[in-house]
């Protein structure tokens, strides 16, 4: 089994920790809670970014919706240019 330390793709779970951070932030109201449903719905909402999961819904939830662009914009930066993280293995985890 791989050490964690050695995936190429660790620092996407860095960046995502820096979006929830100033979440937290600038949003007292959110919990724990709001932020992992946030956080589901950005998984379907960058797959549905590049093509994928076109039947799920994403929430529209107030404050899931900054950690949810948050996630995508990291997404956009990184599939198909960093480390050959593709549109489909994205949607695979």
């Amino acid at each position: 089994m791989k050490d964690f330390k050695e995936d190429a793709h660790l620092d996407v779970c860095q960046n995502i920790e820096v979006g929830l951070k100033k979440q937290y932030e600038r949003n007292p109201g959110l919990t724990d809670a709001i932020c992992i449903f946030a956080l589901d719905s950005a998984k379907v909402a960058v797959k549905k970014r590049f093509g994928y999961a076109k039947n799920e819904k994403v929430s529209d939830h107030p404050l899931a919706r900054g950690i949810i662009e948050w996630c995508v914009a990291i997404a956009e930066e990184r599939v198909d240019k960093i480390n050959n993280l593709t549109p489909a293995r994205c949607a695979s985890r």
